[in-house]
């Protein structure tokens, strides 16, 4: 989809009902981008290595939202992040 690893970032989420929800952040500077191709193509990666993606689908777990990766304490993007409500 274009960029680097740092325009991208999964971010592990809990909805104000406390359900998780997967965030897939896509920096808005890569332009325009297929929303549903990153997830079907994140959708196919994690069927490689876990049976939740039929259940991830289905509940409509993934989200691709245009925002900036947020950046730890550090200020290092890392990849994965959990965030609570």
């Amino acid at each position: 989809f274009g960029g680097d690893s740092t325009d991208y970032q999964v971010v592990e989420e809990e909805d104000k009902n406390g359900l998780t929800r997967i965030s897939i952040l896509a920096d808005p500077n890569l332009g325009p981008i297929s929303e549903a191709a990153i997830r079907k193509v994140f959708l196919q990666e994690i069927r490689k290595i876990s049976v939740t993606h039929n259940v991830w689908q289905q509940a409509g777990t993934i989200q691709v939202k245009r925002l900036s990766p947020i950046p730890g304490r550090t200020g290092k993007i890392m990849p994965l992040r959990a965030k609570r409500a």
